[in-house]
């Protein structure tokens, strides 16, 4: 991806820069084989989107359209892969576990992690009272 983002970089225009989110001074985030692009500006996404896909076919790397999410705030755009192919619009999506939403509603992350954490203690509940359970391996669970 190092190099992917180094030939993304180089064909970017200045548009691109000068369409970041203000106080970010980056535009793409890597993490594995998923990627975030941003952009306060629909041209600047798609520019950067089919230089994405451009780099990527030179390595031999083909970007997974159907995962591909817009995630869009304030506004209505025209985000497309090559050959005008739309995105898929979603007013939310998870990414490396994360919820992110068009809302950038914080209090509706935090309120899911605190249900999964309850799901989870009352499953051990049974765990806990079980009175053949070692004490030892309790206090380290």
């Amino acid at each position: 991806m190092t190099c992917v983002d180094a030939d993304v970089k180089s064909r970017c225009s200045g548009f691109i820069t000068n369409s970041r989110v203000p106080g970010v001074d980056f535009d793409i985030v890597y993490y594995a084989d998923d990627t975030i692009l941003s952009s306060t500006k629909p041209r600047g996404l798609n520019e950067r989107l089919k230089h994405m896909e451009n780099c990527s076919e030179n390595y031999g790397l083909q970007i997974n359209r159907a995962k591909f999410h817009v995630i869009t705030m304030n506004r209505v755009a025209n985000i497309h892969f090559q050959g005008n192919t739309p995105l898929n619009i979603s007013h939310e999506a998870t990414y490396l576990g994360n919820n992110l939403n068009h809302r950038v509603d914080l209090g509706r992350e935090v309120s899911q992690r605190i249900q999964d954490t309850k799901r989870t203690w009352t499953r051990l509940t049974l765990y806990w009272k079980d009175p053949v359970t070692n004490e030892k391996w309790q206090l380290l669970i």
